[in-house]
């Protein structure tokens, strides 16, 4: 390999590089203070020429040569200076970069020893590049905190002890963390040495330890037996509860496999083997249960789960038979099971040699270590942990560190996460992924959660407080004092005598967790960070991700309590405009974040943030709430498509937001012509208005007729509903006669007067769906604006 070669591997750091003055905190080793010089290795001399260079094999593979690349690269950060990569030899007091087979470092670890005047870094396949990080984390005092934050301290020099000589080997085999930042970076998760599946890795990185192979992860058993292809012909294939089997448009959260029936055996070890024959080099393939409760009680299953004494019984027996013919036909590739929910308790019977068992804290209480918390949450863990030790040779926790329900949710579990890494290790598991706020940014402290974790999964005796001090100091800069004071705060309110639970599913206006009264400090604290930071940019972003989460939890609290602002039409100011300014204030905050750091994620479903990201918008606008002064009769109040909840259903789009340069704000809120769902929603609280008053709504809408169209069909309709019951108080069909050419027109829809959860909806018109895919008169139907004005002075 030719030394410009190296450009073949595109170094990007997705970082924003954060030029600073090294300090003890971070760079203790970069310019010598105690040792002589003559006792360090210099690598690089700001202001002199590069006397060393990096040596890689002209064989290289593609981790060696990307562990050159970023030696090369952050020197020159640290520096000024740009040591050569050469292919062709080892010259004096050269960096030597190599990839060793060496069973005592495995694929991760790696030695750093110096040699007379030159250093060696060797190691496995990724550990070549860990030990690479190693170098300039640990004596260049770089810190690598997020994908979008990384502080390099301008050094005046690299060195490193002349005696150096260091072994390193992770604590456990795989690293994964399935965190949003982790997911989307690759390079970002090779520089906090994790090598999971989820970790976005390719060859340059090393790979990935144990990869999932086919796509076949975990809740595979609506994968590998379809229940569109078999459901209706074989329904005694899946769950029979009550004595009825169950059969679903949606397998995977409503229905399980029958797996007494012999005939699933058959079914889906043909469709694994497919998949593993399709994907012959990774490591193992999921074999596990759909993602709810609804296991089979039939007669058969039933007896089966009776002798092992455990529910999970049918499923040691099915994968076991399921991993003998795979150990037969596939040898050393492991089959994925869990022990989930109802899986979770042992079994008599022990797992084959070749399953990898996934264990899934999912009830636990958070806020106490798994090993210590007295809740009987916890302690069932322990209990089902220590019976499926001696049951099982691959051992995988599946950790849980964020509320599901509410991603930003100040959750007090940070001094939890190293006792737990401790407690999995010390019982042998060797595969370890905790999950996080995955779907996006917006977790609360989620920065701070993956960055030490990655360092605990690697070595579980790492100092806590000196890895607090550490990102606090480099990741929030000169904010740090008041993220330390959140952090305190926050893990001041764990319970201590753990008989409150501290799920991953609480909910902001329900928890005991999070009071009032430290959502309101935790507001001031950040704010106070942010105007500190103000012209830093990657700190301030850091600031206002912190504010991020207590503004949440008190918008939920706000909304629940008073209702949205986003449709105030009023003559008079409401009593409590107070409140409804504050709320439209947060929203507002909230809505500045997920518009200024996507992708921002509120909770796990995607249909529930979609809905709650548009009102947050909705009520950040605010023109509604300013509107209540001097209302008259023929004030109007207009909205437009980000007004709007918009809906979009299983297999195809039901309503979208399109640009159409003829509506107002040149964009409209386009409706399929496949479904008559209510797919265009707008809440309407009788809180929002005069309650004496009576208000008229009129839409301006478009609609692209067929050829032929029937005239004494809908085109489409609207009204009013009662949001609970989903009844209609009043409703408008717009039948196609009334159309009149293929322009923009307004159409009154209804005069109402207020009442208490009501939901104004849009539709596209009524077909026979037995008859037609599609409506056969309407090519679509487009809403520009709704208008809502008092009519009854």
């Amino acid at each position: 390999m030719k030394q410009g070669s190296l450009k073949l591997f595109k170094v990007t750091t997705g970082a924003v590089a954060l030029v600073m003055a090294a300090t003890s905190s971070f760079a203790a080793d970069v310019v010598p203070s105690g040792p002589t010089a003559r006792e360090r290795l210099v690598i690089a001399q700001r202001g002199a020429v590069a006397t060393r260079s990096i040596a890689v094999a002209e064989s290289a593979g593609p981790s060696e040569a990307f562990a050159a690349a970023e030696l090369q690269d952050w020197t020159r950060r640290l520096t000024g200076v740009t040591l050569p990569i050469v292919t062709n030899g080892c010259p004096a007091r050269a960096i030597i970069i190599r990839k060793v087979d060496d069973a005592s470092l495995g694929e991760d670890g790696f030695r750093l020893r110096a040699e007379g005047d030159g250093l060696r870094v060797e190691g496995g396949v990724r550990g070549v590049l860990y030990g690479v990080y190693e170098l300039l984390e640990t004596h260049g005092g770089i810190g690598w905190f997020a994908s979008y934050c990384t502080v390099v301290p301008k050094a005046e020099a690299f060195t490193v002890p002349a005696d150096l000589d260091v072994t390193q080997k992770p604590a456990f085999a795989m690293r994964e963390e399935y965190f949003y930042d982790m997911h989307a970076h690759g390079d970002f998760s090779a520089r906090l040495r994790l090598n999971g599946s989820f970790n976005s890795l390719g060859e340059r990185h090393g790979g990935i330890f144990g990869r999932v192979g086919a796509k076949l992860r975990t809740h595979t058993f609506s994968e590998l037996v379809d229940i569109g292809k078999y459901g209706t012909a074989h329904p005694e294939y899946f769950s029979e509860i009550d004595g009825k089997r169950i059969v679903t448009d949606d397998p995977k959260h409503k229905t399980q496999l029958c797996l007494s029936n012999p005939e699933v055996l058959e079914i889906l070890t043909t469709n694994l083997f497919a998949g593993i024959r399709s994907d012959p080099d990774a490591a193992r393939y999921g074999v596990s249960q759909n993602d709810n409760v609804f296991r089979c009680r039939c007669s058969a299953c039933s007896a089966i789960d009776a002798e092992e004494g455990s529910s999970a019984g049918t499923n040691v027996r099915f994968v076991n038979a399921v991993a003998d013919r795979v150990a037969k036909e596939f040898p050393g590739k492991l089959v994925h099971t869990l022990a989930y929910q109802y899986t979770r308790a042992p079994t008599k019977t022990r797992y084959r040699d070749n399953v990898l068992l996934e264990l899934c804290p999912i009830e636990c209480d958070c806020a106490h270590p798994v090993a210590t918390g007295r809740h009987p949450k916890n302690v069932a863990f322990r209990r089902d942990f220590d019976g499926w030790s001696p049951l099982v040779r691959n051992l995988f926790i599946w950790n849980y560190v964020t509320d599901f329900n509410c991603f930003p949710m100040p959750f007090p579990d940070v001094l939890t996460l190293q006792e737990d890494v401790k407690y999995f290790h010390a019982k042998g598991v060797r595969w370890l992924s905790p999950e996080g706020p995955y779907r996006g940014h917006g977790g609360d402290l989620a920065a701070l959660k993956g960055w030490l974790i990655a360092k605990w999964m690697w070595n579980p005796e790492a100092d806590r407080e000196t890895l607090l001090k550490r990102f606090f100091a480099g990741y929030y800069g000169a904010a740090a004092p008041f993220a330390r004071q959140y952090f305190d705060e926050l893990h001041r309110l764990v319970d201590e005598d753990g008989k409150k639970r501290l799920s991953c599913f609480e909910d902001p206006c329900t928890t005991t967790h999070v009071t009032d009264e430290f959502v309101a400090r935790a507001q001031r604290i950040w704010q106070a960070a942010a105007e500190t930071v103000k012209d830093d940019p990657p700190r301030l972003r850091a600031a206002r991700m912190g504010l991020f989460a207590p503004d949440v939890v008190r918008y939920h609290r706000l909304v629940s309590r008073i209702g949205s602002p986003s449709t105030t039409v009023r003559r008079r100011a409401p009593d409590n405009l107070g409140e409804l300014q504050e709320l439209q204030r947060t929203a507002t905050r909230i809505n500045g974040v997920i518009k200024d750091y996507p992708p921002v994620f509120l909770c796990e479903s995607s249909k529930r943030d979609s809905m709650l990201k548009r009102q947050i918008a909705v009520d950040a606008n605010g023109g509604a709430l300013r509107k209540w002064a001097n209302f008259k009769p023929c004030d109007r109040l207009t909205l437009q498509e980000s007004d709007l909840a918009i809906y979009a259903g299983p297999g195809f789009w039901w309503c979208r937001v399109v640009d159409d340069a003829t509506a107002c704000g040149g964009k409209a809120v386009e409706l399929s012509n496949r479904t008559n769902e209510w797919c265009a929603q707008l809440p309407l609280n009788k809180a929002s208005f005069d309650e004496d008053g009576r208000y008229q709504i009129r839409v301006c809408a478009k609609v692209r007729l067929k050829s032929g169209a029937d005239g004494r069909r809908p085109a489409f309709s609207s009204g009013l509903s009662d949001r609970v019951n989903r009844e209609s108080s009043c409703r408008r069909n717009v039948r196609i006669s009334e159309i009149d050419g293929d322009g923009w027109k307004w159409y009154t829809v209804a005069s109402f007067k207020p009442g208490e959860d009501q939901l104004f909806w849009f539709a596209s018109g009524t077909f026979d769906k037995a008859k037609h895919d599609a409506n056969p008169d309407v090519e679509s139907v487009l809403l520009d604006q709704i208008e809502i004005s008092r009519v009854d002075d």
